[in-house]
């Protein structure tokens, strides 16, 4: 997964920003320009952003698979974040100057062992995977972050389970599971490699 630089998580960042408060006023707009942004900011990436009023969640929507611009998918996630989240009531403009804006920008998928529950969770990295468990056309995925409030990988599991809408007992051969890595950055964290 290649890092980028100091300058496009800048930009990227703004323009999560910019998505935002141009939906505040009334711009529903097609997303950002792409004809002067750095290549590696207009091919296709995957990326979930994530919104948070004094440490506390705000809204946070994503893409697991990357199929539009990346910058595209930073300002249409970051918008979805703010106003279609279905948790939290549409963001305010008092909000959005409070706001933590943090992006994740998605590494491939990588598919995992999913033939039993334990190999699951075996194959499970705390604090570095991201993951997804898809089944009968469901899908449900945590990034990296939610290790922080996660004492082991069968909890992690268990809540995977339960945002698929499925019973923590439940396992059968039709899960499919993938991991992920990510590069989180954001107007809230530390902007060092």
């Amino acid at each position: 997964m290649s890092q980028l630089g100091a300058a496009d998580r800048a930009c990227l960042l703004a323009m999560a920003r910019r998505a935002i408060d141009d939906e505040l006023a009334g711009d529903a707009g097609d997303g950002p320009p792409l004809d002067d942004l750095p290549a590696r900011l207009v091919q296709p990436g995957a990326c979930f952003v994530t919104l948070k009023l004094g440490g506390a969640l705000r809204g946070c929507v994503g893409s697991i698979e990357p199929r539009r611009p990346l910058a595209v998918d930073v300002a249409k996630n970051a918008r979805a974040a703010a106003f279609s989240d279905t948790r939290f009531a549409r963001m305010t403009a008092e909000e959005l100057a409070r706001a933590r804006i943090t992006i994740a920008i998605l590494g491939r998928l990588v598919p995992m062992p999913s033939a039993t529950r334990e190999d699951f969770e075996r194959a499970l990295r705390p604090g570095v995977d991201g993951a997804v468990l898809a089944e009968h056309g469901r899908r449900a995925t945590f990034l990296p972050a939610v290790w922080a409030g996660i004492a082991s990988p069968r909890e992690f599991v268990d809540h995977l389970l339960r945002k698929l809408g499925v019973d923590v007992r439940h396992w059968s051969a039709e899960m499919a599971a993938w991991s992920y890595e990510v590069e989180s950055f954001g107007d809230d964290l530390d902007e060092t490699p």
